[in-house]
């Protein structure tokens, strides 16, 4: 069963009120990194157990309309990290609780698609998206914008996320 606005304020009491969503919560942006090409072995990929992944760099913010943000370039993709509900920008899903993320609307209406996965109980760490500006347009997005939405919802008999993303203390 999806969560409503009470039990998913009592599972993150301390974000701001306009990220509480009737069934749902927001996720803001907190940082845009390009992805490199390569790594120094030339190339990324999945090799059974090894995962050769590039690190991510933020991209510059500018200016634009008073406003600090990221421009996205036409026809490119990026890293997308979000505010998590730690002081230290984590996300923490507790126990007995999934959740699954999508994109704000009106990215999509700009031509803006959010690319997102499963978020498994008893995760914790910096969330990733894959941003990607598919028009043939620059995107400006600013600083703390709300990019996804976040639907929480009960797991029965599930276990706890033990996997290589993981960043508990």
């Amino acid at each position: 069963m999806i969560m409503g606005f009470k039990d998913i304020k009592f599972l993150y009491p301390n974000l701001d009120r306009d990220d509480y969503q009737p069934n749902s919560l927001d996720l803001r942006l907190d940082k845009i990194c390009e992805i490199p090409l390569a790594l120094d072995e030339g190339f990324v990929g999945i090799f059974g157990s090894t995962k050769l992944i590039p690190k991510p760099k933020e991209i510059k913010m500018e200016e634009l309309y008073g406003r600090s943000g990221y421009v996205l370039q036409p026809k490119t993709s990026y890293i997308a990290f979000v505010k998590g509900n730690k002081e230290d920008g984590k996300m923490e899903i507790p126990k007995n609780i999934a959740q699954f993320y999508l994109p704000r609307s009106t990215l999509l209406r700009c031509g803006v698609s959010l690319d997102t996965a499963l978020g498994d109980s008893g995760f914790i760490g910096h969330l990733q998206f894959l941003i990607t500006n598919n028009s043939l347009n620059p995107f400006f997005i600013s600083a703390n914008e709300r990019i996804a939405t976040c639907v929480s919802f009960e797991v029965k008999n599930g276990t706890l996320y033990d996997g290589d993303y993981n960043e508990k203390d």
